[in-house]
């Protein structure tokens, strides 16, 4: 620094010492320390354990890739059936949702001679049950 006298601006400031500051410690080493040797011994590692561990580490790669795309998979189907069940239709090809169509003459006929079929068997069928259970059913 060109001349050693700080400003005089800065001289009036006081420096104040922190009670909760401390300076960085010098590092220690421990007793039993050891430099290691300038040389290493060489390994016993050869050029066929690298290959077998990089195929080794390729191979469960591929197992977890493959892992987490069957669990996507069985997920997508999850959800997908969760979506049919409150909207049928609704994952068809155009996405849309299903509207209710208007009955039709015919179809109206047809489910009317349903319920008059039904209505008949049901009798006939309690008609049975009390003439198991009391043998006739003749009005006197």
């Amino acid at each position: 620094m060109e001349g050693e006298k700080a400003h005089p601006l800065l001289a009036q400031i006081p420096l104040i010492v922190s009670p909760f500051y401390n300076p960085p410690k010098a590092v220690t080493l421990p007793f039993n320390y050891k430099p290691l040797p300038s040389q290493l011994p060489e390994t016993n590692v050869t050029k066929d354990n690298l290959e077998a561990w990089i195929a080794e580490c390729q191979h469960v790669k591929k197992e977890i890739k493959s892992y987490g795309t069957k669990q996507k998979e069985a997920y997508e189907e999850w959800h997908n059936n969760v979506v049919r069940r409150l909207a049928p239709g609704y994952l068809g090809g155009s996405n849309t949702l299903l509207t209710p169509q208007r009955r039709t003459q015919a179809a109206t006929n047809h489910q009317s001679i349903n319920e008059t079929l039904e209505s008949k068997t049901d009798t006939i069928k309690d008609e049975n049950d009390i003439d198991r259970a009391f043998s006739t059913m003749n009005i006197r």
